[in-house]
Protein backbone atom coordinates (compact mmCIF):
# COMPACT_ATOMS: atom_id res chain seq x y z
CA UNK A 1 0.00 0.00 0.00
CA UNK A 2 2.80 2.40 0.88
CA UNK A 3 4.52 1.62 -2.42
CA UNK A 4 1.39 2.64 -4.33
CA UNK A 5 1.12 5.91 -2.41
CA UNK A 6 4.77 6.74 -3.09
CA UNK A 7 4.27 5.93 -6.77
CA UNK A 8 1.19 8.15 -7.01
CA UNK A 9 2.93 11.04 -5.23
CA UNK A 10 5.97 10.69 -7.47
CA UNK A 11 3.80 10.67 -10.60
CA UNK A 12 1.93 13.76 -9.40
CA UNK A 13 5.19 15.61 -8.76
CA UNK A 14 6.56 14.67 -12.17
CA UNK A 15 3.27 15.57 -13.85
CA UNK A 16 3.11 18.95 -12.12
CA UNK A 17 6.75 19.66 -13.04
CA UNK A 18 6.11 18.83 -16.69
CA UNK A 19 2.98 21.00 -16.72
CA UNK A 20 4.88 23.92 -15.18
CA UNK A 21 7.63 23.66 -17.80
CA UNK A 22 5.24 23.35 -20.74
CA UNK A 23 3.21 26.39 -19.69
CA UNK A 24 6.40 28.49 -19.71
CA UNK A 25 7.40 27.51 -23.26
CA UNK A 26 7.19 30.27 -25.88
CA UNK A 27 4.39 30.14 -28.42
CA UNK A 28 5.28 28.12 -31.51
CA UNK A 29 6.21 30.24 -34.53
CA UNK A 30 6.79 33.55 -32.75
CA UNK A 31 9.54 35.60 -34.42
CA UNK A 32 11.03 36.56 -31.04
CA UNK A 33 11.26 32.91 -30.03
CA UNK A 34 14.63 32.21 -28.31
CA UNK A 35 15.33 29.47 -30.86
CA UNK A 36 15.68 32.09 -33.60
CA UNK A 37 18.88 33.81 -32.49
CA UNK A 38 22.24 34.78 -33.96
CA UNK A 39 23.51 31.19 -33.89
CA UNK A 40 20.71 30.06 -36.20
CA UNK A 41 21.44 32.93 -38.57
CA UNK A 42 25.14 32.05 -38.64
CA UNK A 43 24.44 28.38 -39.37
CA UNK A 44 22.14 29.27 -42.25
CA UNK A 45 24.29 32.03 -43.74
CA UNK A 46 27.81 30.64 -43.35
CA UNK A 47 27.13 26.92 -43.03
CA UNK A 48 27.57 25.92 -46.68
CA UNK A 49 30.85 27.79 -47.13
CA UNK A 50 32.37 26.83 -43.75
CA UNK A 51 31.49 23.15 -43.99
CA UNK A 52 31.59 22.74 -47.78
CA UNK A 53 28.29 20.91 -47.47
CA UNK A 54 25.19 22.10 -49.32
CA UNK A 55 22.81 20.14 -47.08
CA UNK A 56 22.49 22.47 -44.10
CA UNK A 57 20.90 19.83 -41.85
CA UNK A 58 23.78 17.38 -42.22
CA UNK A 59 26.26 20.27 -41.96
CA UNK A 60 24.83 21.29 -38.59
CA UNK A 61 24.69 17.71 -37.28
CA UNK A 62 28.10 16.59 -38.50
CA UNK A 63 30.21 19.75 -38.37
CA UNK A 64 28.79 22.09 -35.75
CA UNK A 65 27.14 19.72 -33.30
CA UNK A 66 29.19 16.55 -33.68
CA UNK A 67 29.95 16.09 -29.97
CA UNK A 68 26.32 16.70 -29.02
CA UNK A 69 25.12 14.19 -31.61
CA UNK A 70 27.70 11.66 -30.40
CA UNK A 71 26.46 12.12 -26.83
CA UNK A 72 22.86 11.54 -27.90
CA UNK A 73 23.84 8.36 -29.72
CA UNK A 74 25.73 7.17 -26.64
CA UNK A 75 22.69 7.75 -24.40
CA UNK A 76 20.45 5.97 -26.90
CA UNK A 77 22.82 2.98 -27.05
CA UNK A 78 23.03 2.79 -23.25
CA UNK A 79 19.25 2.89 -22.87
CA UNK A 80 18.72 0.19 -25.50
CA UNK A 81 21.37 -1.96 -23.82
CA UNK A 82 19.64 -1.49 -20.46
CA UNK A 83 16.23 -2.42 -21.84
CA UNK A 84 17.65 -5.53 -23.51
CA UNK A 85 19.40 -6.53 -20.27
CA UNK A 86 16.14 -6.17 -18.33
CA UNK A 87 14.23 -8.16 -20.93
CA UNK A 88 16.87 -10.90 -20.91
CA UNK A 89 16.73 -11.06 -17.11
CA UNK A 90 12.95 -11.47 -17.12
CA UNK A 91 13.23 -14.42 -19.54
CA UNK A 92 15.38 -16.35 -17.08
CA UNK A 93 12.82 -16.07 -14.29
Amino acid sequence: MIKQIVTIVLLLVIGYSMFAVVTELPTFGEPDNPAFNEVTERYLEKGPEETENLNIVSAILVEYRAFDTFGEITVLFASITGVLAIMEGSKKE
